[in-house]
């Protein structure tokens, strides 16, 4: 599971603002340990590497996305929408 915090300074209350800021698209860095740590990611990058990942392998299973908020105290986890 990759694992997002806000970029730009931002920082989120509570759940419902971490999700508006995910439907409008908004950049959030990957802190998870992997090639893109410390890079930044939108959701439509996330859905769109995902489905070619799906793509490519049919058994693929289905990804998610943890997004710390709250000063990186809380998190949100979101089920990725495969196109």
């Amino acid at each position: 599971m990759m694992v997002l915090s806000p970029a730009h300074g931002r920082d989120y209350s509570n759940k419902a603002a971490v999700r508006a800021a995910w439907d409008a698209n908004e950049d959030f860095i990957v802190a998870s340990d992997s090639v893109l740590t410390g890079k930044t990611m939108d959701r439509s990058r996330l859905e769109t590497a995902y489905s070619w990942a799906k793509h490519c392998m049919p058994k693929y299973p289905a990804q998610r996305v943890s997004i710390r908020y709250a000063r990186l105290r809380r998190t949100l986890i979101i089920d990725i929408a495969l196109k």
